[in-house]
Formats: structure tokens, C-alpha cells, sequence
């Protein structure tokens, strides 16, 4: 089993290219992934080349937030060894800041971030012997549970919010295919944490089959959200059974959408064959409890990402999706590593692998970093300039006619 915080690698160091199967009108942006090197982070464009790079090290899960900071975690020499931790970049790509958890909990690579301008949240885990026999029959009497604790970290070190899983959703509440009797168990596996609309967290919890939503004042839960092989789920499902199963399973990505939806990357591990995994989007009613899809994609060629994968929403209404472990070379897997679409299923850039060795990234982010650009939509003549904010390319666009009840998108970087 990988604990919380390790890193798998490989022997090649290079950073590789992706091929651009599909290019239509894709959001203005880098593609930022990894792993793709063992020891370097690279920001992809648009022909699949990697423009802006940089050696990290060890690294995994690099990821840009509102702050305009690059963070990813890695693993730091210290006094008392390799210590897992975060390192923040700034917009020249330097070291600004490394993000220790506080106490005795070890920085899990699956979710850290910028989360103001004096904040930090990260994940990590603490390993908390228990009696698992007095949980399920067969259950190790001498296991250690990786229980999932998620910090936010003040700039100068503070410890301003914790949270721990075994205080809130006990070791019986994991999915039947977890086996206690192993002597390392991971009962809840977190991997991502977004701020919700109102401030709150809003948590995926992989191994429990449930998206939570936890108080940022007080700790508590206030709803549990999950398919059939969820043991704590408090919502009614309207309209999302496939083959007897309801919902999802073993989810990665929560977020919300710009319109308050809930999207998710829907592994479906547990669900009946054929496996098969999806992006899917809910209109969850937090106040009658109940769910409806409202949106669902899977790939033309349907493929199944035993672990990992991503959606985000980009401001253009598209979205960039990560197949994660579904990419591949062989044994029936997809060339394809990601997409860029649209909610006709169009794909507006459509990335694959060259060559034989396989690129299965835990996130697939688009990000304006080391650029300018904007995206529009022109219904009249006009303008475009490529410029935000104090940041300008000095690119204008000059559109001297649209057609009649025509919209044209643009993107310009």
C-alpha cells in the first residue's frame, strides 16, 4: 500500500510532449500535470510542447490558485530526515515558501493549496493504531488506520483550523471493499478539499464513497453525500441509477461549478460491470436532501481510471478532464490523457501520448501562469486585447463583423 505523502517515479527524467489530437477553440491557458518528469514540473501549450519549466525534485500535484502561486508537493531534507511537505512558488517559478503540518501528521500529496494571501490548507494524515477486530469479524486486532486530517496554516506557521476524520466518521463507515485485516488501513483516503460557495469545506472522501461538507467554524459535518456503497449517505437520488447502482463511486474532483452544481470525476469501481468511468454534474438541494444529475460525459471510447482523474470548469463553460489511470499504453487503456469540452461532448483540445510509455497524471489543471490571456465571446464588432488586469501582451484583435445572430468565441494568449 502507498502511504499518505509517498511518491512514485520513474527512471526518465525528460519532461514529454503530448500529442494535440484535437484542437478547436480551446480557453486560453497552459496544461499543468504531473508526473511527466521525475525531477521537473513543466506548463504544456496548446501544440503539446512544454514551454515554461522548472527542476523541483520529487515532486507531485502542482497546482495554481487565485494567489497567482504555483504550489506541489515534494519532499524536503530536514534535521530528522525526508520530510514530506509543500513548497510555494512564485510567478518566476522561485521557491517562496515551504508548508509544514503542524504536530504529529505527515503532508498527504492529494490536496495542498494556497487558500488566501495568509493561508495555507493542506492535507495530511496521522497513523492511529486500533483494534479493528471489534469493528468486522476478520478485522487486524493490531492495524494502524490512516485517519485523514485536513490543516489550514497561517503564513507564519500558526495552526488556524484542523480537522480529523476519526472524530467525525468512524472506521465502520468505510466501503466494504476496504480490507481491515491488512495491518495498514485506509479507511476514508481524502483527496481533494475545495472551499464551498458559503466558506465551508467541501470534502471528497474516496474509500466512504461520500462528498462531506464540514463547518469551517465549529469541525462538524453538516451533510454526507453518496452512492450505494456509501454507509452514511443522506440524500435522495432522483434520476442517477445505472444497472442497479446509484450515484457514484470512489470519486475524485468535488467542486462546484460556476452555477452551484456539484461536479465530480466518477471512478465507478464498485459499480457493476462494465466498469466505466464518467465526469457527472448535481444539482444537490442541501435543504430537502435530494440529488439530481444534471449533466454526465464519458469519452467516445469509454474508459475506466481505476484511480485518479480530474474535471475542473474553466471560465469559457468548458471543462478539462484527466483520465488519470485510464491513460495508458496496452491492456485495453485509452491513448487519450485528457480533453478540453464542452456540454455537447464537443472537444475543443483532445491530448494523447506519444510513444509507448504511459502518462497518467493525478490532476490535469489548466492554468494562465507564466502568460496573459483572455477569453470572449463577441456578438458586435470590436476590439480584443490581450490583457488582464496590469499584464498585457500588447496582441489586439480587431473583429470588423460578426454575422447576424452569431456569436464568435475567441481566445488570445
Amino acid at each position: 500500500m502507498t502511504l499518505a505523502g509517498a511518491l512514485t517515479s520513474s527512471a526518465q527524467r525528460q519532461l514529454r510532449p503530448l500529442q494535440v489530437d484535437e484542437r478547436r477553440d480551446p480557453y486560453p491557458g497552459y496544461y499543468l500535470f504531473a508526473p511527466n518528469s521525475t525531477d521537473s514540473i513543466g506548463l504544456m501549450d496548446h501544440s503539446g510542447e512544454i514551454v515554461v519549466k522548472v527542476e523541483t525534485g520529487a515532486h507531485a500535484n502542482p497546482r495554481v490558485d487565485a494567489e497567482g502561486k504555483l504550489s506541489h508537493f515534494t519532499v524536503i531534507a530536514t534535521p530528522t530526515g525526508q520530510t514530506p511537505a509543500f513548497l510555494i512558488r512564485d510567478r518566476d517559478l522561485m521557491p517562496v515558501d515551504t508548508i509544514f503540518p503542524v504536530g504529529q501528521v505527515v503532508a498527504d500529496f492529494h490536496e495542498g493549496r494556497v487558500w488566501s494571501d495568509t493561508s495555507f490548507l493542506l492535507l495530511g494524515a496521522r497513523y492511529t493504531p486500533l483494534d479493528l477486530s471489534q469493528v468486522k469479524p476478520g478485522g487486524n486486532p493490531n492495524a494502524t488506520v490512516i485517519e485523514g486530517i485536513i490543516q489550514e496554516i497561517g503564513i507564519d506557521g500558526r495552526l488556524l483550523f484542523q480537522w480529523s476524520s476519526l472524530d467525525h466518521i468512524p472506521v465502520d463507515q468505510t466501503c466494504d471493499d476496504t480490507d481491515l485485516s491488512q495491518a495498514m488501513v485506509d479507511y476514508i483516503h481524502i483527496n481533494s478539499v475545495e472551499r464551498d460557495r458559503d466558506g465551508n469545506y467541501l470534502v471528497s472522501c474516496r474509500h466512504t464513497d461520500e462528498v462531506i461538507k464540514i463547518n469551517r467554524l465549529s469541525g462538524a459535518v453538516m451533510w454526507r453525500l453518496g452512492g450505494s456503497a456509501s454507509k452514511g449517505n443522506e440524500f435522495r437520488f432522483l434520476n442517477d441509477t445505472i444497472n442497479g447502482f446509484v450515484g457514484f463511486s470512489h470519486q475524485h474532483s468535488a467542486v462546484r461549478s460556476s452555477g452551484g452544481t456539484l461536479l465530480l470525476y466518477d471512478n465507478g469501481n464498485l459499480k457493476p460491470a462494465p466498469a466505466q468511468s464518467r465526469v457527472v454534474e448535481y444539482d444537490v438541494d442541501e435543504v430537502a436532501k435530494t440529488v439530481r444529475r444534471v449533466w454526465s460525459y464519458t469519452p467516445a471510447s469509454p474508459m475506466f481510471s481505476p484511480t485518479m482523474g480530474s474535471v475542473k470548469e474553466l471560465p469559457s463553460g468548458t471543462f478539462v478532464i484527466g483520465y488519470g489511470s485510464g491513460s495508458g499504453i496496452g491492456s485495453g487503456k485509452s491513448l487519450i490523457v485528457a480533453e478540453e469540452v464542452d456540454r455537447t461532448g464537443r472537444a475543443d483540445a483532445r491530448l494523447s501520448i506519444i510513444g509507448t510509455r504511459s502518462v497518467a497524471a493525478y490532476r490535469f489543471n489548466k492554468v494562465q501562469f507564466g502568460m496573459t490571456g483572455v477569453w470572449r465571446q463577441i456578438t458586435a464588432p470590436t476590439l480584443v486585447s490581450a490583457a488582464m488586469g496590469d499584464s498585457t501582451t500588447n496582441l489586439v484583435v480587431d473583429v470588423t463583423g460578426v454575422a447576424p445572430g452569431v456569436a464568435v468565441k475567441t481566445s488570445v494568449s
